[in-house]
């Protein structure tokens, strides 16, 4: 099996999870209609769905529309984004991302129209043609407002390849239709990656690029347990994303590459970069060096123009096998089983952090007997289980994988999540309706999301995980119930032991007339309460370095009025309609998987305040029309503002100067319309809107002085 590609960091507060498969027992059906500009059926159009593993993966068979242009894909997983890809013979290929609820059907309608065949000239800064440039990605807006990306997979699933650019530095354009909004990632291995954004498709010479100097990158690959020779002409995907923005950076390298005497090399740009690794089909490589606030990884600092080599270690996969079990022993079918490779150096050396000690491997899901198989690497393994109501404790099941050799596990147990039951109950003893509600932890991982109080105060929230804790010593079972009341202002918590069934069913928060700082750390006198001093310190660094960076996106400074932008479910047409109101800027996209994750903290948060001087204002990109957007927020009751950007970006532009570069990315503005928190700024002192955005609105609200 393929093996998705990303740093596992164990211990992380933005981990977002999908899994590969969902219940297949309760499958989703989609049925496409396929047209073309003028609204024909368009008949023996390929349709297929597919799965993202490392790779686009089929699922089940490709489909072939009827005379009426129409066909269903049955049997498709719930609970993961799946792509359903459509091509026709003489017209642009398109494809959409869709989730799928548990028996749930859905209807998309595909506009296909022909493509035009365009290219670009690509030179060097003296004005040379340079061959073999390359695509790196190409995102477009196609006929229905949907975001299209385009990579060497994509097309791959789609049954087309991206060129490269010929001696006379021609580099022509896959098949896009004409007219569409679109931007392209190019790359070269002897210069810096260039990213041209907001041209329109059309016939003929779109426009020369120049491309730039940068900073020289050498992977050194060495063998372990290989023949140095079997490495040569191997294909490796390496990614590179700067400290300031994501894949969608203009500095981000997302390539694929082919080994030659044992080394990879590209050009990067002369920044601070946080991330570097590789995955090859059949290997493992490794370190994945990264840097986050507490750990700095020099070697990612190109900000002097000094070039870097680095030497990393490939280890053949092998394989192991292994059952999940419940607490009686029985098998557990569907259970999502991924591997956790030692994140070794040359010398042999893992991670200081328990953070860099491992990154992912494999991903695999049992079958009805809880049996799983997924690739190792020799040395130090770990297999961890993510099954809904289930928890894995310890978090790692660890072992010593052999080389060359097939390793056979002892069952692994997993144990059921509770759903925590109580209710809110005023100091005079009645309850406490529309008091918002959520599990509060020092451990360090995904965080819960809020819930309000119904008429008898009463709440329910889900336990999703059992967090690692900060002492990187087991799980954080011992948890607490923070609840807070909009009306009064008064504030409560309550003790909750996740192991313990009676513990949970019945808790009970008992609100009182707490400072309204108070919110801001309610566990404070707990270990691990409060950040470390050498978080602290960390932040405090950055915040210097992003303050340096983006004054535009100090605390006090006025934020862009997004004037220019499509809005939707609301009469205003700017930020300036809602002087007098706090608001939380919500920087999202449609496809987006952390940001739809946090999508219950947002509207519990906009429900909570709603009516007390707050809104939310969502900002999507412009990468979906606002038409697509509204569909969108109508399937998932996003009933708050939001605001569509410009084809060309307009709005994001501005706010790139803010330090907004990546999503979901928060900024809560003050009733004089400027900037009261910024999560990029990463003051210290403040609360980051990421984690605890609801009490950081009810603070603001409590607190607020002009």
């Amino acid at each position: 099996m393929s093996r998705a590609f990303f740093a596992l960091l164990i211990v992380s507060n933005f981990f977002c999870f999908s899994p590969l498969l969902g219940d297949e027992s309760n499958n989703g059906t989609v049925s496409v209609i396929v047209q073309d500009g003028n609204g024909i059926p368009i008949p023996d159009a390929t349709v297929a769905a597919f799965r993202w593993t490392g790779k686009m993966e089929l699922i089940g068979e490709e489909q072939q529309t009827g005379s009426d242009g129409m066909t269903t894909i049955a049997t498709l997983p719930t609970g993961t984004t799946l792509y359903v890809s459509v091509m026709a013979d003489g017209l642009a290929p398109t494809e959409q991302h869709v989730e799928i609820g548990i028996g749930e059907h859905k209807e998309i309608k595909f506009t296909l129209k022909p493509p035009v065949e365009s290219w670009l000239q690509v030179l060097d800064p003296d004005g040379h043609p340079v061959q073999n440039a390359e695509f790196q990605r190409i995102d477009f807006v196609d006929s229905d407002g949907r975001q299209v990306v385009l990579t060497e997979s994509t097309v791959a699933s789609m049954g087309y390849s991206l060129q490269t650019s010929d001696a006379n530095g021609r580099l022509v354009l896959p098949p896009i239709p004409e007219g569409a909004k679109t931007t392209i990632w190019l790359a070269h291995p002897d210069w810096r990656l260039a990213k041209i954004e907001g041209w329109t498709a059309r016939p003929g010479l779109l426009q020369g690029i120049t491309l730039e100097h940068g900073v020289r990158v050498t992977m050194n690959l060495v063998p372990r347990g290989l023949d140095p020779k079997d490495l040569d002409g191997l294909r490796v995907d390496v990614r590179m994303f700067p400290q300031d923005g994501g894949s969608g950076s203009e500095h981000s390298v997302l390539r694929t590459m082919t080994i030659n005497d044992g080394k990879l090399f590209f050009t990067a740009s002369p920044l601070k970069y946080s991330f570097l690794g590789a995955t090859a089909e059949g290997y493992f490589v490794t370190p994945t060096l990264s840097t986050g606030l507490q750990v700095e990884e020099p070697a990612l600092d190109l900000k002097e123009n000094k070039s870097l080599t680095h030497s990393f270690v490939v280890r053949p996969a092998h394989k192991a096998k292994g059952r999940i079990v419940d607490g009686s022993s029985k098998p557990l079918a569907k259970v999502y089983v991924r591997s956790l490779i030692s994140n070794l150096s040359e010398n042999g050396v893992l991670g200081d952090d328990p953070s860099q000690k491992w990154v992912h491997g494999d991903n695999a899901e049992t079958d009805e007997n809880g049996n799983f198989e997924v690739d190792v690497a020799e040395g130090l393994t770990g297999i961890q289980t993510i099954h809904d109501g289930y928890f894995q404790s310890p978090r790692n099941y660890e072992f010593q994988a052999r080389s060359g050799a097939e390793t056979i596990l002892s069952d692994i147990q997993i144990t059921p999540l509770p759903t925590i039951h109580g209710r809110v109950i005023a100091a005079s003893g009645q309850p406490v309706t529309g008091a918002v509600t959520r599990i509060r932890s020092t451990g360090v991982g995904v965080h819960y999301s809020a819930d309000l109080t119904d008429s008898a105060g009463r709440f329910e929230l889900p336990v999703t995980e059992v967090l690692a804790s900060r002492d990187g010593e087991g799980q954080q079972t011992n948890v607490f119930i923070v609840a807070f009341d909009p009306e009064s202002g008064h504030s409560g918590r309550a003790a909750v032991d996740l192991t313990d069934a009676a513990s949970v069913s019945d808790v009970q928060v008992t609100l009182q007339p707490n400072h309204p700082d108070w919110i801001l750390n309610p566990l404070s006198d707990q270990p691990f309460g409060i950040r470390s001093e050498s978080e602290t310190a960390a932040r405090r660094k950055l915040n210097a370095e992003r303050i340096v960076k983006y004054p535009s996106g100090r605390t006090g400074q006025p934020v862009p009025d997004l004037s220019k932008g499509s809005w939707l479910n609301t009469d205003a047409k700017s930020l300036s309609d809602f002087r007098g109101q706090f608001v939380l800027l919500d920087f999202w996209f449609v496809g987006c998987g952390p940001c739809h994750a946090d999508l219950p903290n947002v509207k519990a948060t906009y429900d909570a305040f709603r009516d007390r001087g707050f809104t939310v204002v969502s900002v999507h990109t412009s990468s979906q029309s606002p038409e697509a957007v509204a569909a969108y927020a109508k399937e998932h009751n996003m009933d708050f503002p939001i605001v569509v950007d410009n084809s060309d970006g307009t709005l994001l532009k501005a706010y790139a100067e803010l330090g907004v570069f990546s999503f979901p990315c928060y900024l809560l503005v003050d009733p004089d319309g400027k900037i009261l928190i910024n999560d990029i700024i990463a003051d210290p002192d403040q609360t980051i809107l990421r984690l605890h955005k609801t009490e950081a609105v009810f603070h603001a609200l409590r607190s607020w002085k002009k």
